[in-house]
């Protein structure tokens, strides 16, 4: 359990500021399929993804060991949370490649520095970057839809139980 819970939290670490440092939470997806896999782990759903006429996207929660199939490619979520650069709007739709794969559902370790409203993800990442962290801006950011909340973090350390992407590439290969 141990070596997925660092599969899915160290891309972010190896590829610097990249859209592997971007995450969501509380998602809805249009579910095709919901399996426990005892033992199994994130490639094994993926394969399952693969051989699922109509999905387009696997999630795989690490401590349930469920897979989830759905067929919508980027679901809706509540809770973007990401770095100061790239732009959230080119990370979050519209992903391709190895950065297609996302973590989810992750526990920031960090205080919040800054509590702000903000409509959209977009523009709280903006505000964040023009507050800087030395006027009470942060590093990263967490937007909540729910709420239009813009919560600032000076750190992205974080501890992920999830992770999804498309059926290819396959993940293997990216990390």
């Amino acid at each position: 359990m141990f070596i997925l819970l660092v599969l899915c939290i160290l891309p972010g670490y190896l590829h610097g500021l990249d859209c592997l440092e971007f995450s969501i939470s509380q998602c809805q997806r249009n579910v095709l399929q919901v399996v426990t896999l005892e033992g199994g782990n994130i490639t094994e759903c993926q394969s399952m993804c693969q051989d699922t006429s109509g999905c387009q996207e696997f999630h795989y929660n690490i401590y349930r060991e469920k897979c989830t199939l759905s067929s919508n490619r980027y679901p809706t979520c509540n809770t973007v949370t990401g770095p100061a650069s790239p732009l959230v709007e080119d990370c979050i739709e519209g992903r391709t490649g190895c950065s297609a794969f996302i973590s989810e559902d992750c526990t920031y370790q960090d205080e919040v520095t800054s509590h702000y409203q903000s409509p959209e993800p977009g523009t709280c990442q903006m505000f964040m970057n023009e507050l800087g962290p030395e006027y009470g801006g942060g590093n990263y950011f967490i937007h909540k839809k729910s709420s239009n909340s813009c919560d600032m973090l000076i750190s992205g350390k974080r501890a992920c139980i999830g992770v999804s992407g498309p059926p290819t590439p396959n993940y293997e290969s990216c990390f």
